[in-house]
Order: structure tokens, then C-alpha cells, then sequence
């Protein structure tokens, strides 16, 4: 299974912009574990926990610092990084971080269009499973997870 981190800018401190970005990250997660791709995505996983802490804990550097920890702990983890490519992605530091880390990893790193999900995407996943790297090599033998089947008893 092809196992993708997404990477998009958000700016929570411009609401608009920010539900934006939010919603673009959950698309392109929606759409690739449609595709049997596991993903992680900071925007869409960190942030709610951020918005679920804590008033006095967003004063402290502590969360943001623990929840950009536990993002690069997902570098060795995915085997491709998506960009979502907002305006702010140049400016932003984590995201240049997570490129340059993901591009001396010999990992790849490709840009998606936030107002054209979808439209490429299944070709880009083909891509990428195409290339020689081992690690993105498709293993047909490989199942979707399943549910297991539990037994009642009585």
C-alpha cells in the first residue's frame, strides 16, 4: 500500500483561508484512501486535536512543538510527499522543511492544484507506482484492509 504525506499551508489566524486549506487536505486525503493509499496529513489531523486543546496550551510553544514532532515522525513512515500548492506554501517553514527532508530521502515530491484536486490524480498515483524506487513498487498481493470477522458466541 502506497502510504502519502500530504503537506498543505494553513493559517488559522485568517479564517476563510484557513477553512480553505482544511478543507483542501481532507479532500485529497478523501480521494487517495479511495484509492486504497494510506495517508497522513498534519492540516487535517494535528490542527483538530490543536482546536480541541486547551486555551492556555496554545500560548505554549509546547503543542505546536510536539505536534510538528510527531508530523516529521511520518517522513521515514510515508513514501511520497503531496503538496498542496496554496500561495502561502513558499512561505511556509514546515512545508519547505518537509520538502527538502522528503527530497534528501531520494522520496517524491509532487504538487497538487488545490482548485483541481482530483483531476490528475489517478495518473500521478500511477506515476509514482511506476517508478524504481522499491519502496513505492506495487505489491499485488497486498489487500486492502479488512474488517475482521468476529465470532459470537453464545
Amino acid at each position: 500500500m502506497l502510504k502519502v504525506f500530504i503537506a498543505c499551508p494553513y493559517s488559522q489566524y485568517k479564517k476563510s483561508i484557513y477553512c480553505e486549506q482544511l478543507a483542501a487536505s481532507a479532500q485529497l486525503a478523501s480521494a487517495l484512501i479511495l484509492r486504497n493509499v494510506a495517508v497522513y496529513s498534519p492540516a487535517t489531523h494535528n490542527h483538530s486535536i490543536y482546536d480541541a486543546s486547551q486555551p492556555e496550551d496554545h500560548v505554549s510553544s509546547t503543542m505546536h512543538e510536539n505536534l510538528r514532532l510527531q508530523s516529521l515522525s511520518f517522513h521515514s513512515w510515508a513514501d511520497a510527499l503531496f503538496v498542496i500548492d496554496f500561495p502561502e506554501t513558499t512561505s511556509s517553514g514546515n512545508i519547505q522543511e518537509d520538502i527538502t527532508l522528503f527530497r534528501e530521502a531520494e522520496k517524491p515530491v509532487r504538487f497538487i492544484d488545490p482548485s483541481n484536486i482530483q483531476s490528475n490524480l489517478d495518473t500521478l498515483l500511477e506515476e509514482l507506482t511506476q517508478c524504481d524506487s522499491p519502496r513505492l513498487k506495487h505489491n499485488d498481493k497486498e489487500k486492502p484492509y479488512a474488517r475482521p470477522h468476529h465470532h459470537r458466541t453464545y
